[in-house]
């Protein structure tokens, strides 16, 4: 059994592998899958930046955000379900953010090269936009692994027993040919269970691990 049929919302995203990528054709794809979102549920979009002139780099996204509630993961008054989440370049705190305030809606997220997303995509079942295709899960023994490292991290990965349980589960996963410490933030990042300073801290013990 996978979590993604945990996920409550529809979800979609854009892959941002390489920085010489057109930006704009990206946001496009993004913007006409949140307005088709939005016009099924009859709310209006939400954008969420990690600031505001972080809009002004892509025309489109800037003409979205002039036409729609525009807000950033630090500066938000918008309940939590109030419409679908356009959650552009998110790291990992903003993702959580943008989750939360998903609720049942609808996500869709344009990737950065900073903090890879792919994780959450797998987790969610989150549509391709740019392929079209959804997101496989992770195998089944990954995705056990994952569920035991979200247990672990309930405390937020502090210096006691569950940080030396998600050192011995990291250090197990990073025997892994597929080990990949970006997917395995992104994936519990879609799991609500550890708080988003709880991910910040992993995302530093599981670099640790990579070779």
């Amino acid at each position: 059994m996978t979590d993604q049929k945990h996920a409550s919302y529809r979800a979609a995203w854009v892959p941002m592998a390489l920085p010489e990528h057109p930006l704009d054709p990206a946001v496009e794809l993004c913007i006409g899958w949140i307005n088709s979102e939005a016009h099924r549920l009859g709310l209006y979009p939400v954008l969420m930046s990690p600031t505001r002139p972080a809009v002004e780099s892509s025309e489109p996204l800037a003409e979205f955000a002039a036409a729609n509630v525009h807000i950033t993961a630090l500066s938000h008054a918008i309940l939590p379900g109030s419409g679908p989440v356009l959650s552009y370049t998110p790291d990992v705190k903003e993702l959580v953010t943008a989750v939360t305030l998903t609720k049942d809606t609808a996500l869709c997220v344009l990737e950065n090269v900073i903090f890879p997303v792919h994780g959450w995509a797998a987790a969610v079942g989150a549509l391709n936009l740019a392929t079209g295709q959804v997101t496989d899960p992770p195998p089944e023994d990954l995705a056990t692994q994952l569920r035991r490292l979200a247990h672990a991290g309930y405390k937020g990965f502090t210096d006691n027993p569950t940080k030396l349980s998600a050192n011995e589960i990291l250090t197990a996963m990073s025997e892994r040919d597929d080990y990949d410490p970006g997917f395995i933030v992104g994936y519990l990042a879609a799991q609500k269970q550890v708080s988003a300073a709880g991910l910040v801290r992993l995302q530093g013990m599981a670099a640790e691990f990579a070779p």
